[in-house]
């Protein structure tokens, strides 16, 4: 039977206490009716918040209320924590605790869990960069190295075509284009990081950039493929000693002359061709 109806003879015949818990209802003399709790009672149906310093209560008019509870500390790894009237505080934890799921890490000065402050954190690996420990022989590319277990200043030296960042991490000495090389390649158009010869200082194909003398497309150049920069395909030219491809006309016949491409030229509109014509992708 229902809440406040008559013909009870247990409690559980009566209302769902679990949603008042400071005021259950009991089947007193056959009837049913809701008992307030007296004050400061705390059912186990009260849903309490661990570790926000507070507690909930019966107020003893069937309703609850939260009080202060100091004995509520908030729990957070790398923190210790308190409760001043009710009201959380927390300071990091000694640097160097060990904290994690298995305390396999440390406590860090802002109070952070991390995997380690310093080398000897690292008992399996040996090093630790930026918080992460790492090795030099794990195969992978982790930790200040700049390729997969070299460069950096804990592992040994890069070989040719190997990733570099200074040339202190190369055994070359020449770190050129993000790549170890076999020299300084300092030469207009000419790079060591071309697909299929990294770590080879080679001439940069036709129509490329070269950042080293500038030679950009943006600034209205390009690499010949022959390891000089001219004037890019487009752009005004006097004579075909002007321009990267070594081609220089009027191809549409405006009077103006312009750096273009010579018959049989990959092309994607005319007016890139000393013909003026480009018919299914070729100069013609």
């Amino acid at each position: 039977m229902g809440g406040g109806g008559g013909g009870c003879s247990i409690d559980e015949q009566c209302g769902d206490s679990t949603l008042t818990p400071c005021a259950p209802w009991r089947c007193e003399e056959g009837t049913c009716k809701q008992v307030p709790l007296e004050a400061g009672a705390v059912p186990a149906t009260l849903e309490q918040v661990v570790g926000d310093c507070k507690q909930l209560q019966c107020d003893g008019q069937g309703a609850a209320q939260q009080v202060n509870d100091d004995s509520d500390t908030p729990q957070a790894e790398c923190q210790t924590s308190q409760c001043v009237n009710g009201e959380p505080s927390s300071t990091p934890a000694n640097v160097g605790n060990p904290c994690g799921p298995n305390q396999e890490n440390v406590c860090n000065s802002t109070g952070q869990c991390i995997q380690c402050n310093g080398d000897s954190d690292c008992v399996a690996s040996g090093y630790c960069h930026e918080a992460t420990c790492f090795a030099c022989d794990d195969g992978i590319k982790n930790g200040d190295e700049t390729d997969v277990d070299c460069g950096g200043t804990r592992c040994g030296k890069c070989d040719n075509g190997e990733l570099c960042a200074s040339p202190s991490d190369c055994n070359s000495n020449y770190c050129v284009d993000g790549v170890c090389c076999f020299s300084a390649c300092q030469t207009q158009c000419r790079a060591c990081n071309a697909a299929g010869y990294l770590g080879q200082c080679t001439v940069i194909p036709l129509h490329g950039e070269d950042t080293w003398p500038q030679c950009l497309n943006i600034d209205g150049f390009e690499c010949s493929g022959a390891g000089v920069c001219g004037s890019k395909v487009g752009v005004a030219c006097a004579s075909p000693s002007d321009c990267a491809t070594k081609n220089c006309d009027d191809g549409n016949g405006d009077g103006l002359k312009t750096c273009c491409k010579p018959i049989a030229a990959p092309c994607t509109q005319p007016s890139e061709c000393c013909t003026n014509n480009c018919s299914g992708g070729t100069c013609t």
